[in-house]
Formats: C-alpha cells, sequence, structure tokens
C-alpha cells in the first residue's frame, strides 16, 4: 500500500478512538466495572490498529518481517484530569517464524480530547535505546 494512502489512514482510525476514550473519560464511579473494562478493550484495539499504521510508515521497522499482535493482558489504564494514560506491553512476533516467541516492548499511551482537534494521542513504543514516539499531528498535549 502507497505511503500516502496509509497516511490518510490515520486520523480516520484515530477518530475512532475519540468515542470510547470519551466514554472512559466521563464515566463515574457508578458505572459499572464491565462497561469500563469494554471501554478499556475498545481503546486498546483501536491504539493497535493506529500503532499498526505508524510502524508501516516507520522505515526502521521492519513490517514485512513483523506482524504486531495485541497490548499486554496486564495493560493499566487510567485517568488524569481530561487525559486517559495507559501502560503496558506491546507484543509483536516474526512472520516467517510464527511459532517463534512474540516480544513484548514498553508501551505507554497518553489520550486527550480536544476541542479543536478531536483526538490527540502520544505512543511511546520500544525500550530507552530504541524507543519510537508516534502521535497525532496536532496536539495540545504537554510533552510526556
Amino acid at each position: 500500500m502507497k505511503r500516502r494512502t496509509l497516511k490518510k489512514q490515520i486520523p480516520q482510525v484515530a477518530e475512532k478512538l475519540f468515542k470510547p476514550a470519551r466514554k472512559y473519560l466521563v464515566a463515574s464511579a457508578k458505572v459499572h466495572q464491565d462497561i469500563i473494562s469494554q471501554y478499556e478493550r475498545e481503546m486498546e484495539r483501536c491504539i493497535v490498529d493506529l500503532v499498526r499504521l505508524h510502524l508501516v510508515l516507520d522505515d526502521s521497522w521492519q513490517h514485512r518481517r513483523r506482524w504486531l499482535d495485541d497490548l499486554s493482558e496486564e495493560f493499566y489504564w487510567q485517568r488524569k484530569g481530561e487525559i486517559v494514560e495507559g501502560e503496558g506491553e506491546l507484543f509483536w512476533g516474526h512472520w516467517p517464524e510464527v511459532d517463534r516467541e512474540i516480544t513484548g516492548l514498553s508501551f505507554k499511551a497518553f489520550i486527550k480530547l480536544c476541542a479543536r482537534h478531536g483526538v490527540e494521542y502520544i505512543f511511546h513504543y520500544g525500550n530507552a535505546a530504541q524507543e519510537r514516539v508516534y502521535s497525532s499531528r496536532r496536539c495540545c498535549l504537554t510533552r510526556v
């Protein structure tokens, strides 16, 4: 797929993140934990789709030799004011050797809803030496 086409898909996929993030931010303590977990899973699916697009566009990521799996089951979500933060691991595997062990790398997500830009995000993926940072183009988030 062409790079231009992939770049155009990013805002469309990011918009899918808006609805569950909004619901998660406004959910009160009265909302059942199963519903909160549903919002978290929906955000996680959108995030994995977004990261997949960013990684294909990243020249240093060997996307033809790697597949992106999913976020760890222990992925932790929290609200900090108007920002949703998530932290855990994001796993990937090897295409030619799908029976090989999958690899988990540190992953942090920061999501904010903005009246001007819609959904904004910053993703930190990888370990300190080779950390990748992906974000929405327009962003009111403070540097995280």
